[in-house]
């Protein structure tokens, strides 16, 4: 399976220029091959905080043009959107399917408090996998990077496949680098890390996007410029890293439940 992330300066505010975009790239990743196509958190609209002026419904701008790209060009696409939820707007990603159908929306678990992301949307409470391409995929969130335990929760449900969309800033391009990594090695998956790149919002942003394979070794790396990078993903690798090197086998679940329990008690 040929994965690939599209990494760019998202213009601010604006959809149809962020369209265009993209649809530059989705013409490169036909002429690759490509199977996956992964943009960054809210591709169309950059890290805004103007949650109620951008919200959407399913049937909205950005989620009509994945449903069209996805169609269009016969691949899985991964993207962010502003959505609304029970209460407040919803910092989400989606997953498309060939055919256009949505297959999946997962609502950003850990809005970025430090950038005050949680006074505009509220956090969804649930993680996403889903069977894809041969893998089962962990589709997660910028800021969810810092917090392992969602990405154990999905390992136990089946995740060797991580996904992450974000707007991550360059002061902290080497956390995102240092996590990206560890989590694809802790959880001996592979992980497709997409960010931005250029200047939004009063923030510069480093592309810094990685390809990681569950050994850790970095199968790609998008450095600073807009760019689209590929790299061949193989389930069969998972398995034979799992069986190589079976710590997974050795966690204490019931004790760190057991932990968890103690503490709240």
């Amino acid at each position: 399976m040929k994965a690939a992330f599209a990494q760019f300066d998202i213009v601010w505010e604006d959809r149809e220029g962020n369209f265009r975009k993209v649809d530059r790239f989705l013409e490169e990743g036909r002429d690759l091959g490509v199977d996956l196509l992964v943009l960054p958190e809210l591709f169309a609209l950059g890290f805004t905080m103007n949650a109620g002026k951008f919200v959407e419904d399913e049937s909205g701008p950005t989620v009509s043009y994945l449903s069209r790209a996805a169609r269009s060009f016969g691949i899985h696409i991964i993207g962010g959107s502003i959505l609304h939820g029970p209460g407040r707007p919803r910092n989400v990603a989606l997953l498309h399917g060939p055919d256009g159908s949505l297959l999946g929306r997962y609502d950003k678990i850990h809005p970025f408090s430090f950038g005050d992301e949680d006074k505009h949307y509220d956090p969804g409470d649930s993680p996403l996998v889903i069977e894809a391409l041969g893998f089962n995929v962990l589709i997660t969130i910028c800021y969810d990077l810092r917090f392992p335990e969602l990405y154990r929760a999905g390992l136990d449900r089946g995740a060797d496949l991580i996904v992450v969309i974000a707007n991550w800033p360059i002061e902290r391009e080497a956390h995102w680098r240092f996590l990206a990594q560890g989590r694809a090695i802790d959880n001996l998956s592979y992980l497709v890390a997409c960010n931005r790149t250029g200047i939004g919002g009063g923030l510069t942003y480093p592309g810094a996007s990685l390809i990681v394979d569950p050994t850790g070794t970095v199968l790609a790396d998008g450095a600073g410029e807009e760019t689209l990078c590929v790299a061949d993903l193989n389930p069969r690798m998972v398995e034979k890293t799992r069986r190589k090197f079976p710590f997974l086998r050795d966690r204490k679940r019931d004790l760190y439940r057991k932990w968890i329990e103690e503490d709240l008690s």
